[in-house]
């Protein structure tokens, strides 16, 4: 009798019966976990996604604005455009605050142990690239958290900073991309999503998470503005002597205080350390700037004669962005806040105010949006060096154009100054005696013909400028202005200069007269660097003018022979003044004596 044979389609029935009990226990285990996450994993996810999606965008305009090599160039009018130092601020705040619930929940919980990547089945499977992508993400957003929070509390080696910085932003995105991806592969979109599902929070997680929630955004705030430094302005009674040498005794006296700016253009890896001390008299404030600079730039777009006519030389002036003949400059603002990105008034993005017309070269605008002013010294190797001062302007709400001809500005405003600068009498133009400045030696700009408004008078007068250089890598030499009363009007007749002759741009008036004229200023540049020495009045009757006293901060940016890519510090120095003896000392200032010497030194005097 042969045995009986297994019933196959039974004992498949039964295996298939066993199977399909085993996904629906596993469907219905799965239904019962998706009750969504805990309170700190929940609000960790929700404050992620939109605190990295703005840091990017907000880093983009700014890194836009200020690298020309920035691939950001391509989308910068889709990018959010005002106020993106702030911006991006408020988002790193969110996105700090969701780094800190995560590890810390990760922690307390234990469930870091969940993470483990097991040897065997490392990368096996979408769930353990799930944990590989975790772990390679907090990484990432621990190196973009150190080294923004550096940049953002110290001025410290920033130019390195700023490229790690840049590169973890871009590994940040390619994480929440692929983490989103491997995600729904490994958990399904429904499994996926529970994150952004809270449950029912423990009294114990409520406390934690909201402390968490609450010390982050007031650690940031209690923290930047301790790390600000302090400028001593030092009492003195010696005469100090306007010649760009620091030559008295009193500045070894003064600390020095070094800052670090960066994202410049033409700088050494963009960034150049700054050197201030500061003294006062009890009626003048002095202050002292060195930095380096490998070249003595003075070619501030000169005219060039060709077969067509005068044509100036520049690669980017008519967009507000010349980067190579162009004088070197140093600007000081004086501000009452010390607000991140120049005290609030930076404003990115090419029309950064619905309101008013578009910046020129689509970087930005300077402007504040309270009505209040900073006060901005700006000092000009070639347009003010000739006249021993330094252009007092300031930043303010941000005013009407103009001029559909010229440049668009902002709140970066004049002091006041003469409307007209010269009048024309005699069939020619004249000097007035209440104005003084510059002019620029052209009837109306163009990029490519011009027709100047003065020639020098005779071959004289032009040999001063020396033998031009039009090397934008070697220093200049020379005297790049010419002094009205050395020009003559032009016309066809006057202009006997023979094709290739380079004549300056800038006719220098004399010094300003009126509120442009309140700042003195010496520069001398020798071996590779700037020795800049500017004076002013500690209290000022100007309107624009902010008073040179405690609590006044105070920042910097340094030009290398460019128009508007300057360096720039994220922190302003507070000014600190020590007192005056109870003697009541008052030194009277006299006006800085005479035109700029020639010569090698590019010095300009001024003495009191």
């Amino acid at each position: 009798m042969k045995p009986a044979q297994p019933n196959r389609v039974t004992e498949n029935s039964k295996v298939s019966k066993k199977v399909t009990a085993q996904k629906a226990t596993r469907r219905k285990a799965t239904s019962k976990k998706v009750k969504g996450s805990k309170l700190p994993v929940w609000l960790s996810h929700l404050l992620w996604l939109p605190a990295l999606i703005g840091l990017f965008a907000t880093g983009l305009q700014i890194s836009a604005s200020n690298q020309l090599e920035s691939s950001a160039h391509a989308i910068r009018q889709y990018l959010p455009m005002g106020e993106m130092h702030e911006w991006h601020l408020l988002f790193a705040g969110a996105f700090l605050t969701a780094t800190l619930l995560y590890l810390i929940h990760q922690a307390v919980s234990g469930r870091f142990q969940r993470l483990k990547l097991k040897g065997k089945k490392l990368f096996l499977n979408a769930e353990t690239v799930l944990r590989g992508l975790i772990w390679l993400g907090l990484i990432c957003l621990l190196i973009s958290a150190a080294t923004g929070l550096t940049l953002l509390l110290t001025n410290n080696r920033a130019a390195e900073l700023n490229q790690i910085h840049h590169f973890s932003a871009w590994a940040c995105i390619v994480f929440l991309v692929l983490h989103i991806l491997v995600a729904v592969l490994a958990r399904k979109f429904t499994g996926a999503l529970t994150v952004f599902i809270p449950r029912k929070p423990l009294p114990s997680s409520l406390v934690w998470v909201g402390v968490v929630v609450l010390a982050v955004p007031a650690t940031l705030y209690a923290l930047t503005p301790s790390t600000q430094n302090t400028l001593q302005v030092v009492f003195t009674q010696q005469a100090i002597e306007l010649d760009g040498e620091a030559r008295e005794t009193d500045w070894n006296h003064a600390p020095s205080v070094s800052v670090k700016t960066f994202n410049g253009r033409n700088h050494e890896n963009g960034s150049v350390i700054v050197n201030v001390r500061a003294l006062h008299d009890g009626e003048y404030g002095y202050f002292l700037f060195e930095w380096a600079d490998k070249t003595r730039s003075l070619a501030h777009l000169p005219l060039i004669k060709t077969d067509e006519g005068w044509r100036v030389q520049q690669t980017g002036a008519g967009k507000a962005d010349e980067n190579e003949f162009y004088e070197d400059k140093f600007a000081v603002m004086l501000s009452r806040t010390s607000q991140l990105a120049g005290a609030g008034t930076v404003h990115l993005g090419k029309k950064p105010h619905s309101e008013r017309p578009a910046s020129m070269g689509g970087r930005g605008l300077h402007y504040t949006t309270d009505g209040s002013i900073t006060d901005v010294w700006h000092w000009k190797a070639v347009r003010t060096g000739g006249i021993g001062q330094a252009d007092d302007n300031h930043f303010g709400r941000p005013l009407p154009s103009k001029s559909e001809y010229k440049r668009y500005t902002g709140g970066y405003q004049k002091d006041l100054d003469c409307e007209h600068k010269v009048r024309f009498e005699g069939n020619d133009f004249r000097l007035k005696p209440e104005c003084g400045g510059y002019l620029m030696n052209w009837k109306i700009y163009s990029d490519e013909i011009v027709q100047p408004l003065r020639l020098p008078k005779n071959q004289q007068v032009l040999a001063r400028m020396g033998t031009p250089n039009m090397d934008p890598s070697q220093s200049d030499q020379g005297r790049w202005w010419l002094a009205w009363n050395d020009t003559v009007r032009y016309s066809p007749d006057a202009d006997t200069f023979p094709i290739g002759t380079v004549i300056p741009s800038v006719i220098s008036l004399g010094r300003f007269t009126m509120g442009r004229g309140g700042v003195d200023a010496v520069g001398s540049w020798n071996n590779g660097k700037w020795t800049l020495e500017l004076r002013r009045k500690l209290h000022s009757n100007d309107q624009h003018d902010l008073p040179i006293e405690d609590g006044i901060y105070l920042w910097m940016a340094a030009f290398d022979h460019s128009q508007t890519r300057h360096t720039y510090h994220m922190r302003p120095l507070r000014l600190a003044m020590e007192q005056t003896p109870a003697t009541g000392l008052s030194v009277s200032g006299q006006a800085v004596a005479g035109q700029a010497a020639t010569g090698d030194s590019a010095k300009t005097r001024a003495s009191r």
